[in-house]
């Protein structure tokens, strides 16, 4: 490989100023660049990293990435596929007593997680199905929470 790992590509993203997504590209690839490619794979990561990036750019990661790994099939089968909606809303979690807080992302993220794994065939009552499961998780992984304090304000 060119680049041994993310140090040496970030050194030289330094010399040479590229650009902010030619930046995430190299990094992305060389994160991923030994990982076992498959439809699969490139699916899960589709949705699962746009809470991080814009769709078209994760699209295009992975076809460099396929492009990169010489991937030719694979980079057919990949660019007809079409990505699917995930059934279940934060509005449809509110209606079903999911608290609206900081966890509500967490929550919809794992049950994304979920809908993947079960390659995107399950509908909203199966996904909703495991909101428990997923919250008594989140409640057993959260940080606690910080007291609020209040700070003095500066006097101008």
């Amino acid at each position: 490989p060119l680049f041994r790992n993310e140090d040496e590509f970030l050194d030289l993203n330094a010399r040479l100023k590229m650009s902010s997504s030619h930046r995430d590209l190299g990094l992305f690839i060389i994160a991923h660049r030994n990982d076992n490619i498959t439809l699969r794979w490139c699916k899960y990561n589709t949705i699962m990293l746009q809470q991080r990036a814009k769709l078209s750019s994760i699209q295009e990661w992975i076809k460099e990435m396929l492009t990169y790994k010489h991937e030719t099939a694979l980079l057919d089968e990949y660019a007809k596929w079409q990505i699917p909606r995930f059934p279940v809303s934060g509005r449809v979690l509110k209606d079903h007593g999911v608290p609206m807080d900081r966890n509500t992302a967490r929550v919809i993220n794992k049950l994304k997680e979920y809908w993947v794994d079960h390659d995107c065939a399950l509908d909203d009552k199966q996904i909703l199905e495991q909101v428990p499961a997923v919250l008594e998780e989140i409640k057993n992984t959260s940080p606690p929470r910080s007291p609020n304090i209040q700070r003095k304000k500066k006097k101008v």
